[in-house]
């Protein structure tokens, strides 16, 4: 009767789910600008809960099994892939487990983690602050925080050192078509026109809280790294214009202390303080904030977070290309290999005045807190900006094996954050990539305002 009973509960949901399908007009043609609305992603989430996948690991699926993938892809992405030419190969769900050192800190420290009444991380050394079923069995509020701490402190290594990355910034114009053979081959198959390509790299590396450096207080060995949790420089390469920019960012420990954030400008010659507020202003222009970096890279207080629960989606987890590739109409479409993940999701509502989200949803992958899926919602509630990452393994990378090797990280390849109100689209590509150990003495060196003026 069990057995039965459940089999019944499937099928309601399997039919309940097929009429939101139509009458929210999902099954459509694929098309650049799309009316989603925070209330339909609601219905999607319960109608979707617990459904059990009609394809295994080995199938190709097309664009004629959309119905299939609907209910692991919320509404936003999941348009963007009804093209005749689409195809998802499935893989099997893979192990990301982070570091030795990581699981270790986190066994040693766990429990220790706690809340401030502000929603302020307290108490924490290293690993992951929160266990998922401490999680589960907390406050909608109270889990939504610690899930959004679980992600800032998520394993990272020392840190990721982007050698080099293209960045793209699409539209959609009638009659109009770039030449994508400037790039290499087969990272962009798809249509669009490049607005603008700007080419940069960027390094961060942790300061403060890393596991490896147990013997040190889970620290660098130099004065004031215990005020810090991560510095990250980023260079401009092209177009000539933004030749040579330099940005040095600073997250502090103290969760109530805005990053610090300094900009060199070569025509001033001269270093600029960037406000905390200019981080939720669109980044060159493009579809994407400063602090929309990693799907969230703000001040996790900046923001009220909701936990939604747990939900199946899947993600290029372990992409089989050197980089990443993109197609479709609009070139947003990462073609890849897709495994199903077990995502916790999060809802988070930015306290700054004139922000211009209403709220963002993010899906943290339940094994190491990496964002799977980031939805970017207008102050209206309308679905405004999406985004699907990729990662690479680093145990079997292709990309820079000799250092990534033993890292043990999900290593952070890019992504195309869409705007599905305009059909604009900002894509980034990690092409050269490492999460390479760090030494105090570079750390001191590389990461000072007084050095932004040098050259490379």
């Amino acid at each position: 009767m069990k057995t039965f009973t459940a089999c019944l509960s499937h099928s309601v949901k399997l039919v309940a789910f097929s009429i939101l399908l139509v009458t929210s007009g999902w099954i459509q043609a694929s098309q650049a600008i799309q009316e989603v609305s925070r209330a339909e992603v609601g219905e999607w989430l319960e109608a979707t809960k617990g459904l059990e996948p009609r394809f295994k690991p080995g199938d190709v699926l097309t664009a004629d099994d959309l119905d299939k993938i609907k209910p692991f892809l919320p509404p936003g992405p999941i348009g963007e892939m009804a093209f005749p030419e689409f195809s998802m190969e499935i893989s099997e769900t893979g192990n990301y487990a982070p570091h030795p050192a990581y699981q270790q800190a986190t066994l040693q420290f766990q429990g220790q983690a706690s809340l401030g009444p502000d929603g302020a991380l307290t108490n924490y050394i290293a690993g992951q602050p929160f266990s998922n079923p401490s999680i589960d069995n907390a406050s909608a509020e109270q889990a939504g925080l610690m899930a959004a701490w679980n992600n800032a402190f998520r394993w990272q290594h020392y840190g990721q050192k982007v050698i080099f990355a293209h960045n793209l910034f699409l539209e959609e114009r009638e009659n109009a078509s770039s030449d994508f053979s400037i790039f290499p081959p087969g990272m962009i198959s798809g249509g669009g026109h490049i607005e603008r390509s700007v080419d940069l790299g960027w390094r961060r590396v942790y300061m403060s809280r890393l596991a490896q450096l147990a013997n040190n207080d889970y620290r660098f060995d130099f004065r004031g790294a215990e005020n810090s949790i991560y510095k990250e420089l980023t260079e401009y390469f092209a177009p000539f214009e933004f030749r040579d920019q330099k940005l040095l960012a600073e997250r502090w420990a103290d969760p109530h202390e805005n990053d610090t954030l300094n900009a060199y400008l070569p025509g001033e010659r001269k270093v600029r303080r960037l406000s905390a507020k200019e981080k939720s202003d669109t980044w060159l222009g493009g579809e994407i904030t400063y602090d929309d970096f990693y799907g969230f890279d703000g001040n996790v207080l900046s923001n009220t977070w909701t936990y939604l629960g747990q939900h199946r989606v899947l993600a290029v987890m372990n992409t089989k290309h050197q980089y990443i590739r993109h197609y479709g109409p609009h070139s947003r479409v990462l073609n890849d290999r897709w495994e199903l993940r077990t995502a916790l999701v999060v809802e988070g509502v930015p306290t700054l005045e004139g922000h211009p989200y209403g709220s963002r949803m993010m899906f943290f992958d339940s094994e190491n807190y990496n964002f799977i899926i980031g939805l970017y919602f207008d102050p209206q509630g309308r679905l405004m900006r999406g985004s699907t990452p990729a990662y690479s393994w680093s145990e079997n990378t292709l990309d820079n094996p000799e250092e990534n090797h033993g890292a043990h990280v999900s290593m952070y390849k890019g992504y195309a954050f869409m705007n599905f109100q305009t059909g604009r689209t900002s894509l980034t590509n990690v092409i050269q990539t490492s999460y390479p150990k760090a030494e105090a003495k570079e750390v001191r060196r590389l990461y000072r305002v007084d050095t932004l003026n040098q050259g490379r």
